[in-house]
Parts: C-alpha cells; sequence; structure tokens
C-alpha cells in the first residue's frame, strides 16, 4: 500500500476526510502528505470507542495535533466515566490550535433520582478552553457555574448553549460589572430560559455589549429581556420554535439586517395556526420601517414534518402581514420561505404551497422579493 502514489492518497483523503476511523489509523500519519493529513486531521472527533487510538497517533505523531481546528466531544460523560481517562487528557493536552469545539455531555439516568440528569463541567475541560484560541464554543446538557459562563462570555466570539444548567445562584458581586473590549458576537440559548436572564441581569449586560447574531429557543420572557438588552447592535434575530412570544415594547433595531422565525413541523394544524398569530405580534413590532431601518430580509422557516403537511392556510395572516408591511421600505427586504422536506416526494405539496405564497404575497412575487425552497 506504501507504493501506491502520493497523489492517490490525496484524492481518497478528499473523499473521505470525515472517516474516523481513518483518524486513529497510525498509517494517516504515516503515508499521507502534510496537505493531505491537515485536511483528514482539520476536525476530530473525540468518543469512549477511540479516545485511546487518537492518543497513541497524537503520541507518535505530534506535529498532527496542531491541524486539528475543530474538535467534537459528542459523549463527554461516557468518557469520564471511564477508569482510565489518562489518553484523553493526554489529548487535551496536545492540541493546541481548535478554533472551534463541541461538547455534548448528554443526559443520563440518575438511579437515586430517577429523572435524567446533566454532567457537569470538569475543571480540565475549562482549562482546556483557556489553552484554545477558540473563535465558537457549543456546549449541550451539561452544568455549570455562573463564573464560568461570564468567562466564556468575555472571550469566546460565538457561543451556542443547548439546556446548560447553572448549579450556583448568582451573587451580584460576582458580575461582570465592566468589559473594556467585548469579543461576544454571536449566541446561541436553547431551552436555557435561566441563563438568558442570568446574561441579562444588570451586572451582566457589558458581555452583550457587542452581539450582533441572537437566536432564541427558550421562553418568552429569556427571549423578550435578551432582545431588548441588544436591540442597539443586532443585525440577525432567529425565534426557533417558540409556542409564544416577548411583548418587544418599543426599541429601536437600527442595525437589524435579517429576521427569521421557525416553526415547529411536527405540531397539528389549529396549534401552528395559535404559534403564527403570536409570532406576527412580534413580527409587526420588528418588520417596521420605524423600528428596523436596515432590514434586508425576513425569513420563514418550518422544520421537518413526517405527514408532509405544508399546509399554507396557517400561514395567510402572515403573508398578508409581510407583504403590506416590508412594501413601504424605500428598498423592500427580500421575503424567504423555506420548507425542511423528508423528501421528493413532497413535490406536489411544496409546489401548492409555493403558489399560494406566490399568490397571497403578489407585491413580494412582482418584485423578485420572495423566494420560496426547500431542503432535504
Amino acid at each position: 500500500m506504501l507504493s501506491l502514489p502520493l497523489e492517490l492518497y490525496d484524492a481518497i483523503v478528499d473523499h473521505i476526510y470525515d472517516v474516523g476511523c481513518l483518524k486513529s489509523c497510525s498509517l494517516a500519519a504515516s503515508a499521507l502528505r502534510y496537505p493531505s493529513q491537515r485536511l483528514l486531521f482539520s476536525s476530530l472527533s473525540v468518543d469512549e470507542k477511540n479516545y485511546v487510538g487518537l492518543c497513541n497517533l497524537l503520541c507518535d505523531s505530534p506535529h498532527i495535533s496542531a491541524f486539528v481546528v475543530f474538535l467534537l466531544i459528542p459523549a463527554l460523560s461516557y468518557i469520564t466515566g471511564k477508569s482510565d481517562t489518562a489518553p484523553f487528557l493526554q489529548i487535551l493536552e496536545k492540541l493546541t490550535n481548535v478554533r472551534r469545539c463541541f461538547v455534548d455531555g448528554l443526559w443520563f439516568l440518575n438511579p437515586r433520582l430517577s429523572v435524567p440528569q446533566r454532567s457537569q463541567i470538569p475543571g480540565f475541560l475549562v482549562d482546556f478552553f483557556n489553552r484554545q484560541p477558540l473563535r465558537e464554543l457549543s456546549l449541550r446538557a451539561l452544568t455549570t457555574t455562573s463564573a464560568i459562563v461570564l468567562h466564556l462570555a468575555t472571550t469566546i466570539r460565538k457561543l451556542q448553549f443547548t439546556s446548560l444548567g447553572i448549579d450556583n445562584e448568582f451573587d451580584s458581586t460576582e458580575g461582570v460589572k465592566s468589559v473594556e473590549d467585548p469579543v461576544l458576537e454571536d449566541l446561541s440559548l436553547m431551552g436555557n430560559g435561566d441563563l438568558g436572564r442570568f446574561l441579562t441581569h444588570p451586572q451582566n449586560l457589558p458581555c452583550l455589549a457587542a452581539l450582533k447574531n441572537l437566536s432564541v429557543a427558550s421562553d418568552r420572557e429569556c427571549a423578550g429581556e435578551l432582545v431588548a438588552a441588544t436591540s442597539r447592535t443586532l443585525e440577525f434575530i432567529h425565534f426557533s420554535c417558540l409556542s409564544s412570544y416577548p411583548s418587544l415594547g418599543s426599541p429601536k433595531f437600527p442595525q437589524l439586517r435579517q429576521l427569521r422565525f421557525t416553526f415547529d413541523g411536527q405540531i397539528i394544524r389549529q396549534a401552528l395556526e395559535e404559534r403564527v398569530a403570536k409570532a406576527m405580534i412580534a413580527l409587526s413590532s420588528l418588520a417596521s420601517l420605524n423600528t428596523s431601518p436596515a432590514l434586508r430580509e425576513v425569513n420563514i422557516r418550518q422544520q421537518f414534518s413526517k405527514t408532509g403537511t405544508f399546509d399554507p392556510s396557517p400561514y395567510e395572516s402572515l403573508f398578508k402581514l409581510l407583504d403590506e408591511a416590508l412594501a413601504i421600505y424605500p428598498t423592500p427586504p427580500r421575503i424567504r420561505y423555506t420548507l425542511l422536506v423528508s423528501g421528493h416526494e413532497e413535490e406536489t405539496l411544496f409546489r401548492h404551497f409555493a403558489d399560494t405564497a406566490r399568490y397571497k404575497m403578489s407585491r413580494a412575487h412582482i418584485t423578485n422579493r420572495l423566494v420560496v425552497e426547500r431542503y432535504v
């Protein structure tokens, strides 16, 4: 195998660089040229099955550690639950150039409480974050402290927290009273109402002073507080599958460029109609020339539906609202409808939805500002 032309290795790697088993193979470090190694190891997924092999690989070929810019730990609790975690710790010690990191603690069942529990973020992982030139960090199903959350919010540009818990009560004396150079530009909170309220505490608002992109899938109070606190700097707002929407009051959004509303495709028609009606209240406040003069696009997304029920009728009032409200702009924003479908068999349903949208939003359609698309 080693006698094969190196160009052939490069061509193979170009197509299979995401295959985890190849990354833990010693041949990858000995036979491949640096460009192929850099491509192959640009992302690394470490789990309970491969962490020993990956540790051996990085020990035998230490130059590879600098190639890893995206680290995934999809099951942290499975690794930390092992009797020997030394190889995992060695991997973290050897990595020096991670720009993006995803850690999923996984929910686990506590036999004493009989309820799902989140894993605690271990101290060695926090130390790892501090040593890396991180630009993006995603944490899921984990528990941490308020001090660590504040530290991350003042050192990393993009944060995504999904079901992240804080295990201590916030002490206002520990808040971030001032931040000379705020770095957090992109924040996504999924199921983190308490965390959202924590970040919008007056003591912590300096963390959000440079925020441009906000995505919220939480309770309406959390969403409202975050939007109000960051209205002057936000360029993108995403409300994801909310059952109710916040009362936004009358803040101005001078920098807002894009609005996105995502609706759940798994709910019944009546529930969808109710959620669309509630979303229209928030949308009418945001999609206004007086409120958001720089608005360029409104994106409505419906998630995958097993039944393929892409019925346009729940959206008809929304069609009318968007068509009329956005036409007032000197340069009217684009309206983009995105349907996430399960397969090409739903072509007829999609075409019916698209035709209805074009008919109901005739102003946008005639001026080529209406886009109806689907993702499979």
